[in-house]
């Protein structure tokens, strides 16, 4: 059998496929992958400068953002380095399993396991914000701490399940693994589910705060202002 003949997948129906030139958009990836870096740091640093010089607080919420912020640097990096090899930057049905190495499966299965970590320290540094400001409203700490422990068993236990699903077994190596149905088909499956609950908590996270706003003894004015500045995570 011929690996450089495979595809990874099948192209979508009404696509041709193109083993022989394809193109890629592994440059594409490296700068948005830099510009965004780039900015995140730059917001970082602004939010820290006024935290800890200026208003000489230092929060829980403070420490899980430059959790996140680390969690976001090894993903890109350890993401930017599985796109090293050949079939990086094209789509599933333009690359053949020969273009990939145990190596290379590897980094990409790591790459996806870790999304699910990282995706948690954001989504927590935003739940400890909100307990930082509505703490002494129960209804919203227990909502809070309901977010916190669904989302961290969820996404914690994403890595369990992409390893589960990929590992080789007696007589495979991580590449054979990667063309069994349940490591291309279960992924794709757990990654429909990721995608979910990513919506999900993301409305989560925008609509819990709006009550707690509203209770607020602020001109109504004012209130939808700072509503209008949580609803930003919309973007």
């Amino acid at each position: 059998m011929d690996l450089n003949h495979i595809p990874l997948a099948p192209a979508p129906p009404g696509v041709t496929q193109n083993l022989e030139n394809p193109q890629s958009r592994i440059h594409e990836i490296w700068i948005v992958s830099a510009v965004f870096v780039a900015l995140t740091i730059s917001f970082m640093v602004v939010r820290f400068y006024a935290k800890f010089y200026i208003q000489r607080s230092r929060t829980w919420d403070d420490y899980a953002s430059l959790a996140a912020l680390a969690g976001i640097i090894t993903y890109i990096g350890v993401t930017i380095a599985g796109e090293s090899q050949p079939g990086a930057g094209k789509h599933l049905w333009d690359t053949v399993i020969g273009d990939y190495s145990n190596q290379g499966f590897i980094e990409s299965l790591v790459s996806v396991a870790i999304y699910g970590p990282v995706i948690f320290l954001v989504k927590l540094a935003l739940f400890l914000l909100f307990l930082h400001l509505f703490g002494r409203l129960r209804w919203l700490k227990w909502l809070v701490w309901l977010g916190i422990g669904f989302t961290f068993l969820f996404y914690i236990s994403g890595v369990i399940v992409v390893f589960t699903l990929c590992a080789p077994t007696k007589g495979r190596d991580w590449l054979d693994m990667s063309m069994t149905h349940k490591c291309r088909y279960g992924n794709q499956d757990y990654g429909i589910a990721q995608g979910t609950i990513n919506v999900f908590s993301d409305f989560y996270l925008l609509v819990i705060p709006i009550p707690a706003v509203l209770s607020l003894q602020l001109p109504m004015s004012k209130k939808l202002g700072v509503i209008a500045i949580f609803m930003t995570g919309f973007l």
